[in-house]
């Protein structure tokens, strides 16, 4: 069975609990209102990756109305699905709504210590814009990429 891009239920939270915690290392109070604030927000969309009733990924969209600038909050796959093309699959995703919605622009960041993100921001056709010292953490700075939608 091949995987779906389904909007976020919350019959996938434990599932998308456990990426965040896994992945980012966000407890699940974190991952809770960072879901809740998401889809408060107009716009916005939360994303999950399913196969066979398993989430397999995720992926936080959001944006300005006012500048026409999105940005992609989370992307994340569980360990097992790595390489698999869900990663791609979500990004895609994200820049067929950014065109529907008419976002001129999206932004994703990453820590600079995480060459695996920066090579595959890059093969989506990102760009990195500029860097963000202490972003993370002291000591860990973030990369921000970009990318103009046609």
């Amino acid at each position: 069975m091949a995987f779906e891009i389904k909007e976020y239920e919350e019959q996938y939270y434990k599932e998308v609990v456990d990426i965040f915690d896994k992945t980012f290392g966000i407890a699940e109070k974190e991952t809770k209102n960072y879901i809740a604030f998401t889809l408060g927000k107009e716009g916005a969309k939360f994303w999950v990756v399913v196969e066979e009733n398993k989430v397999l990924g995720l992926l936080q969209f959001s944006y300005e109305a006012w500048n026409k600038v999105g940005n992609i909050g989370m992307i994340g796959t569980t360990p097992d699905a790595k390489g698999k093309g869900i990663g791609k699959a979500l990004m895609n995703q994200a820049e067929k709504y950014a065109k529907e919605v008419g976002v001129r622009k999206i932004y994703v960041d990453t820590a600079a210590d995480n060459p695996g993100a920066q090579i595959f921001y890059i093969k989506m056709g990102y760009f990195p814009e500029y860097s963000m010292k202490d972003y993370y953490e002291p000591g860990l700075h973030g990369i921000n990429f970009s990318k103009y939608i046609k």
